[in-house]
């Protein structure tokens, strides 16, 4: 049905008057727009955006899920926290954590208080003492002529392994074994020179002598005084070392007067000195191997401060006794 002339102009009002209500929308309107838009969650605009785009995660072998999982475990790991949050499960993770604490430090206190494990050089310079000493012994105890054999030991095994005891002990700081091992192994190595270089006897045009008692004799001598010396470092020690300095010292002194005077009971009697200085150098080898391995005292040394402080505590008593 045909519109009339004033139906048209009633509906173009109403077309302006929308217009108008379009471009000035009601505030009430507007809010409750606004809090439609708020109301969208992220999870509904990441589902939506999953179901437009469902393809895998790089690398991985499983699909994207939805966010509602994601959501759940998010209120999982919450609640955890939550838990964890609790004063006593706290104070019982801070105790913990002291405990750790205390354990790590007691752990870098033994380590730096436990000294680095090195070898005892030391085992090596009685061995070559006792295995030169010995056969110097037995030489001068008349049983034995000056051959080939004593002199390679004197160079081979008393003097090498000697100097090389006497450098590993240098850097372990050991002064005494450093002295004492340096000092006869270039005893040993004059000995052997002492014999093996030429002289006059063997060859005329030269002017150096031939070895001699009383020139030997003044040697021994000096090394006599240089072990007397010594001995007086072992009472600190070791019961052992210091029989092993006594014996040493009484060898080289009687050997001393026997070439001297041309006494041949004299030099006898320090080849049997000599012969039990060496000896008790190899039962400090012996002992120091055996005692280390097993970690045990199997062969004693003794100990001069054990016996020292049993002679004070006896003294302190007898004290005590007659002044009560």
């Amino acid at each position: 049905m045909p519109r009339t002339d004033g139906e048209k102009v009633e509906t173009v009002k109403n077309a302006g008057q929308r217009t108008s209500a379009d471009k000035n929308p009601d505030p009430a309107d507007s809010a409750m727009m606004q809090r439609s838009i708020q109301g969208l969650s992220t999870q509904s605009m990441a589902n939506e955006a999953l179901s437009k785009c469902p393809s895998s995660v790089p690398g991985g072998d499983a699909d994207l899920g939805s966010t509602e999982s994601m959501s759940q475990n998010a209120n999982k790991g919450g609640g955890r926290q939550r838990r964890g949050d609790d004063p006593a499960t706290r104070l019982e993770r801070l105790r913990e954590k002291r405990r750790h604490l205390r354990d790590l430090q007691d752990w870098e206190y033994q380590v730096a208080a436990t000294p680095a494990r090195r070898a005892n050089s030391v085992l090596l310079g009685h061995y070559s003492f006792s295995f030169a000493f010995i056969l110097l012994g037995l030489h001068y105890t008349g049983r034995f002529p000056l051959d080939t054999v004593l002199v390679a030991s004197l160079l081979c095994i008393g003097g090498g392994p000697q100097l090389i005891a006497g450098l590993l002990s240098w850097t372990q700081g050991s002064t005494f074994a450093y002295v004492s091992c340096l000092a006869y192994g270039v005893f040993f190595l004059a000995l052997a020179c002492m014999w093996l270089l030429p002289s006059a006897s063997s060859q005329p045009n030269l002017e150096v002598q031939a070895v001699s008692g009383p020139v030997t004799g003044t040697l021994y001598c000096i090394w006599a005084f240089v072990s007397f010396f010594l001995m007086l470092c072992t009472p600190a020690m070791s019961v052992g070392l210091l029989v092993k300095s006594i014996m040493t010292t009484l060898s080289l002194l009687s050997l001393a007067g026997g070439l001297m005077a041309n006494n041949q009971v004299a030099t006898h009697a320090g080849g049997y000195l000599a012969i039990i200085a060496g000896a008790t150098s190899f039962y400090l080898f012996f002992a120091g191997i055996l005692n280390e391995v097993w970690d045990a005292q199997l062969l004693p040394t003794g100990s001069m401060t054990k016996i020292f402080d049993a002679v004070a505590h006896r003294q302190r008593a007898r004290n005590d006794n007659e002044h009560p």
